[in-house]
């Protein structure tokens, strides 16, 4: 092997374990840095390449909670290793509830949009939330 072609495989190898570092930031449990309302807590997880997300809500006497459901991650190009953003779907009974999730000077800042489908004609309305890592 040549030199050269050496140095760009060590190159490429370091590329990936950094996208894969960066992706590895999401994992974990994260808790909602005001718990009063809204979603109080996220796990995220990996499994088999796959990747999920398992939330809860401020609910009385307990939080509720969502399920799990799929996390996309997602980066800033089609050509982008690394993940920056992730975004999941909930579909419930009477309310639709989208996720984005990105990173914002060491918070997980998670992003919630609720659309009602139970003809309540509530107005669907978006949520922002501030989560640290548990």
């Amino acid at each position: 092997m040549s030199r050269k072609f050496t140095q760009l495989v060590i190159l490429l190898f370091s590329f990936m374990c950094i996208a894969q570092a960066q992706s590895n930031n999401f994992l974990g449990e994260w808790k909602n840095s005001n718990p009063t309302r809204g979603i109080t807590r996220l796990i995220i997880s990996q499994d088999k390449g796959a990747w999920h997300v398992q939330a809860w809500g401020k609910c009385h006497p307990r939080d509720c909670d969502w399920g799990k459901t799929e996390l996309k991650l997602l980066g800033d190009s089609i050509t982008d290793k690394s993940a920056k953003y992730a975004f999941a779907y909930w579909d419930k009974d009477f309310v639709d509830s989208y996720i984005t999730l990105r990173f914002d000077k060491g918070v997980l800042v998670a992003e919630v949009f609720k659309c009602f489908k139970d003809k309540s004609k509530r107005l669907d309305y978006r949520s922002v939330y501030t989560l640290k890592k548990h």
